[in-house]
């Protein structure tokens, strides 16, 4: 009802139509709809998650010898991560799992090795 009212994308967040809703505090279904302003047309228009070409996610850490956990985005599979340790690439489920959010490796990276994840869209 308000898509036709609505002229452009302030009257839409001035109303509270779009900011007083609960956020999701999860990663959306594949069913989930997102609103997106077009601002060619001047409308909002809704947009299925799985349309949506997600970017890859990037983290850095320094290992310190002991730690073999390391935070990864809740959903990511072991498969969709390429991880490296001072640019040599490990190997999934050999050098490193995923459950949760955590990220495992078999042994510690050394004190001051560099850890790229780079998290894969699905």
């Amino acid at each position: 009802m308000f898509l036709g009212i609505a002229r452009d994308v302030g009257q839409f967040l001035n109303t509270g139509i779009i900011t007083a809703q609960t956020e999701l505090a999860e990663r959306a279904a594949s069913g989930d709809f997102f609103l997106l302003y077009d601002s060619s047309a001047t409308t909002l228009k809704k947009i299925q998650t799985s349309n949506i070409v997600a970017a890859s996610v990037n983290r850095t850490a320094t290992g310190d010898g002991s730690t073999t956990g390391f935070t990864v985005t809740d959903g990511v599979i072991a498969a969709q991560c390429l991880v490296t340790i001072n640019g040599v690439v490990q190997t999934v489920t050999t050098d490193y799992t995923v459950s949760g959010t955590t990220l495992t490796f078999g042994t510690a990276p050394e004190a001051s090795d560099a850890i790229q994840i780079r998290e894969l869209p699905a």
